[in-house]
């Protein structure tokens, strides 16, 4: 992505993922580009690990790989960038 408007746009178009939870905002990532997603730690869409115990290391990876992620893909939901411009999609 080398240029970002915010505009009419990320929330319909189809490289968009939207993440939803409960008790949360949804929230919006572009995976342009993208080979794979980390699980988004959600339980409404069923992508959360079951949390075994409070010192379940396979969750606290899980929930590292997915903030980690999430911080480089986040968009907001009116926000357009040049691959959509293009219609490069």
């Amino acid at each position: 992505m080398k240029k970002y408007f915010e505009q009419d746009g990320c929330h319909s178009c189809k490289s968009v993922f939207k993440r939803e939870d409960f008790g949360e905002s949804e929230t919006y990532y572009c995976t342009c580009g993208v080979d794979k997603r980390p699980l988004c730690m959600s339980d409404l869409m069923n992508e959360c690990p079951e949390l075994k115990n409070m010192y379940d290391k396979e969750f606290d990876l899980a929930e590292e790989q997915w903030q980690k992620w999430a911080k480089k893909y986040i968009v907001k939901a009116y926000g357009k960038c040049d691959m959509y411009e293009n219609k490069n999609l």
